[in-house]
């Protein structure tokens, strides 16, 4: 509410402006030693609209803020003193439209918003600039003199019979009881306002460092009022009248002195108001662009018009093509203000505003960190400027930028600048600056902002590169699988037309010849010697069986474990391998699939491999099984088909020149991929 009524304010101001300027034009000529000199036109609108736009722009940041409120208040007043003063010149010199008194009323509005008022203010904004606060208690009693000075002309202007007010709003020449009253009350508010500059003086003194740059040149247009002061009254009480050789360099003061605290809010960032001034410095410039084009004109062409409906008729004409050719300068002015309000410093902002674009495109790392190292170099006016970025695999990408100019002096230290987010840095910015400076305070800001801003885009790069190597490991792992599955599905074809070819040839064709011979036998029975022989070829049949059922999985790994179903393998194999079981093995039993993958890898180790030990041992600080098959040298078929079942329960399978080492966790994660 308060940031609304300051620019409503302020609009009123121009607006104030506008009414003066067209008032002034319709009875005197725009460039008339009068109206620089008497009326204060431009230079007076100008500080006056100048000041309500600055302090709207102070309360938009500050909104309690007294000097942006001080500022409105002088700028609202002067426009509208002005205002009323050229339209009571119009009425009562020019024969303007209104009656008399209607003149006289604007006049006696005009004196009391005028001169005196402003020097109140400006005595005010002298005592408390730039923090809103008096130097010292003692200061305030300069503060209520400057105010009573007021109260006094208030008084001593209404003691003064509306008749007696001339055109140029400014009271008669003899002596009244009112004019004395009015006189001493301008003098005690001039005092006090050249009280109000020597506070400034006295607290410039006092300051140090960017304080001190900011009020000295604040103080300097504050000396420049003061003297203007003093030479105006001066004349005035010797020669009894205003006149324009005093009365301009006292407007040039006012003008001064807006230029001065733009000055100190501008370049030397005075109440930080640096995006807000870019802001209002584009409005402004509408703003003159529009009254100058519609004074001139109306300037121009106003004279040569017959009729008051045909000049309202133009008026309203003018005022749309005046808006009409503004629309395609707005770029240019804003470009305009953003280089009058930051000055070699909009370069830094920019660089920050394309950063911001491009960072919010999701570039990628070889786009993102040329961009994030010209952005901080820029922002820092580094001589030069390196990005790293560290991505989780531990591996570090980086770029590095270097300004375009050449001759910037020698390079200083590196100045480097953290990158982080809430779970960790994960990179940094390096600057490195021109041998003679530092950082400065705003300077750490940019790169503050810009690390942040990076810190986002890092995070996203990190998080798609390791996405990235996710899918890639997952798609090795899918291959991985489907080239196992494949293995496991021929070597499951290839063992069951194994044992069909090993069973038709060893156990059926005995089987066959058993059963030709045992029909061949008479009724009476076979003989003792048939007998033994049908036997032993039944014998010979179920021994071949056995044989060929060695490698699937017996019922004694089951019942009794690891080390007693290797033992009788090893056993019926007649010595072909010696086993050798750790007790820490045989003394507890593993899981069944653990225990099933290391029956697999010994069974077709001896069998296909020519294994000539079997050691099974706990592996120390592990609770894994080591399976050490020591001599064992299988084709690539068999060894793939051990590594899949290894694999499938996350072991490890080392193929020496010695033999192979197997190691199986106990607690084997679960696997599509059967271990038996």
């Amino acid at each position: 509410m308060t940031r609304a009524v300051a620019w409503t304010l302020a609009l009123v101001s121009a607006l104030a402006v506008i009414g003066d300027t067209l008032i002034v034009s319709a009875y005197s000529s725009l460039w008339s030693l009068d109206t620089f000199g008497i009326h204060g036109w431009p230079f007076v609108d100008f500080a006056g609209i100048s000041c309500s736009i600055l302090g709207a722009v102070i309360v938009m940041t500050y909104r309690r803020h007294l000097i942006g409120w001080l500022l409105v208040v002088i700028g609202i007043t002067t426009s509208i003193s002005l205002v009323l003063e050229s339209y009571s010149t119009w009425v009562i010199d020019e024969g303007g439209p209104g009656s008399t008194s209607d003149g006289q009323l604007a006049a006696c509005v005009s004196l009391a918003l005028g001169g005196p008022f402003a020097l109140t203010i400006l005595g005010l904004v002298f005592l408390t600039v730039p923090a809103g606060r008096v130097l010292s208690p003692r200061w305030r009693a300069v503060a209520w003199a400057s105010c009573v000075g007021y109260a006094l002309s208030l008084v001593g202007l209404f003691m003064i019979p509306p008749a007696e007010i001339v055109s140029k709003a400014d009271v008669t020449a003899s002596m009244s009881p009112g004019e004395v009253v009015s006189s001493i009350g301008i003098t005690l508010t001039a005092l006090a306002l050249l009280a109000g500059v020597a506070s400034m003086v006295v607290r410039l003194r006092r300051s140090q460092g960017e304080a001190r740059q900011q009020l000295r040149w604040v103080v300097t247009a504050a000396i420049f009022v003061g003297l203007a002061l003093v030479t105006i009254l001066s004349t005035q009480s010797i020669t009894g009248r205003q006149s324009p050789a005093t009365s301009i360099p006292l407007y040039l003061s006012y003008v001064a002195l807006i230029a001065s605290i733009a000055i100190s809010v501008l370049r030397f960032r005075l109440y930080d108001l640096d995006i807000i001034i870019s802001r209002a410095v584009a409005l402004a410039c509408a703003t003159a662009f529009v009254t100058a084009a519609y004074v001139v004109v109306v300037v121009a062409v106003g004279d040569r018009l017959d009729g008051e409906a045909e000049s309202f008729g133009l008026s309203l004409v003018i005022t749309a093509i005046v808006s009409l050719a503004f629309q395609p300068l707005r770029r240019w002015v804003v470009r305009l203000a953003d280089r009058l309000a930051y000055g070699p410093r909009a370069q830094p902002y920019d660089a920050l505003a394309a950063f911001s674009r491009r960072a919010g495109e999701s570039p990628a790392p070889h786009e993102l960190l040329p961009a994030v190292a010209e952005a901080a170099g820029l922002a820092a006016s580094a001589v030069e400027s390196d990005v790293r970025l560290h991505l989780p695999d531990g591996v570090q990408r980086s770029a590095s930028w270097t300004p375009r100019a050449s001759g910037r002096g020698t390079a200083g230290d590196w100045v480097e600048i953290p990158v982080a987010d809430r779970a960790g840095e994960v990179g940094t910015i390096r600057l490195r600056l021109p041998a003679t400076r530092n950082l400065r305070r705003q300077e750490e800001r940019l790169l503050s902002d810009i690390a942040d801003q990076a810190a986002v885009a890092f995070r996203n790069v990190r998080l798609e590169v390791a996405l990235g190597a996710h899918v890639q490991q997952l798609h090795q792992q899918t291959e991985e699988l489907t080239s196992s599955r494949g293995r496991l599905i021929r070597a499951s074809d290839s063992e069951r037309h194994r044992l069909e070819v090993a069973i038709a040839d060893d156990v059926l064709s005995r089987l066959r010849d058993l059963r030709a011979a045992l029909a061949a036998v008479p009724d009476s029975g076979p003989t003792p010697e048939q007998a033994g022989a049908f036997v032993t070829d039944a014998t010979t049949a179920l021994e071949s069986l056995r044989d060929l059922t060695k490698g699937l999985h017996p019922t004694l790994l089951t019942r009794s474990g690891l080390a007693s179903a290797l033992g009788s393998y090893v056993g019926r194999s007649e010595g072909v391998a010696a086993l050798v079981v750790e007790p820490a093995v045989s003394a507890a039993r593993w899981p069944d699939r653990v225990e099933a993958a290391a029956y697999f890898c010994c069974t077709h180790a001896i069998a296909d491999g020519g294994a000539t030990s079997v050691t099974l041992r706990v592996v120390p600080g592990a609770d894994s099984l080591e399976v050490d098959l020591t001599g064992a040298d299988l084709d690539a078929e068999v060894l793939q088909s051990m590594v899949d079942r290894v694999d499938a329960l996350r072991g490890s399978l080392e193929d020496g020149p010695n033999g192979i080492v197997i190691q199986l966790p106990r607690e084997a994660e679960r696997s599509a991929v059967p271990a038996s």
